[in-house]
């Protein structure tokens, strides 16, 4: 009787300790990781004004913002963690995401430059995101010698990436270097071969080539 008794209050005592267990609260990042972006921005945001130091709260609530297309909020709450560490590389990340899809380039290029300084020599998997976003941005404002520079960088370090590729053949149409615009267009044709951007980017810059003096 006493053995059956002490069974039952030690299954009783496991199911406790189980169900406790199952309740611990997730951390923010757990709950970014499962879709929960707004319980998971709550919990940092009460994180945050306990700790303000723990800089960890101000990239996932950034990441949370990313994925709700929230990006003024984004860029917000980032500023808020570079004022407690400039050189965070994640908080600059998320920075150029906020300002590149809100469409502020300036501050694009801005952001790039501090990512380009802190990062040092790590090869973060990042680095060619960063090149094609500053390189897009320098487009959308009409840079495109600064363009060119940057999206060759991009290209060198992710080579044959369809989207690198395309937008160089169009940097160089744009600066009216029609053979290496040729040359970047049949390479971006190979790689995406039903393109429309890459076919009638070859045909047009092939049509310019051939009415250009010999």
């Amino acid at each position: 009787m006493n053995r059956v008794v002490f069974v039952f209050c030690f299954l009783f005592l496991y199911i406790g300790l189980s169900a406790q267990t199952n309740t611990t609260p997730q951390t923010a990042r757990e709950l970014y990781y499962a879709g929960k972006y707004n319980e998971a921005i709550t919990l940092a945001e009460t994180q945050r004004r306990a700790n303000p130091e723990n800089i960890d709260n101000y990239i996932v609530m950034g990441w949370c913002y990313s994925r709700l297309g929230d990006y003024r909020n984004m860029v917000t709450i980032t500023q808020q963690g570079l004022r407690i560490q400039g050189a965070n590389i994640w908080l600059l990340i998320n920075q150029i995401e906020a300002y590149f899809y809100l469409k502020d380039y300036n501050s694009v290029v801005v952001a790039c430059e501090r990512y380009f300084k802190y990062r040092g020599n790590s090869t973060d998997k990042y680095l060619p995101v960063a090149y094609y976003n500053l390189g897009l941005s320098f487009y959308y404002m009409r840079a495109y010698y600064k363009a060119d520079i940057t999206l060759s960088a991009a290209n060198s370090v992710s080579p044959r990436d369809y989207k690198n590729v395309i937008l160089l053949a169009e940097i160089k149409e744009a600066l009216a270097d029609y053979k290496k615009s040729a040359e970047f267009f049949t390479i971006a044709k190979e790689i995406q071969p039903a393109s429309t951007r890459a076919i009638d980017g070859l045909a047009r810059v092939t049509e310019k080539l051939s009415s250009e003096p010999k």
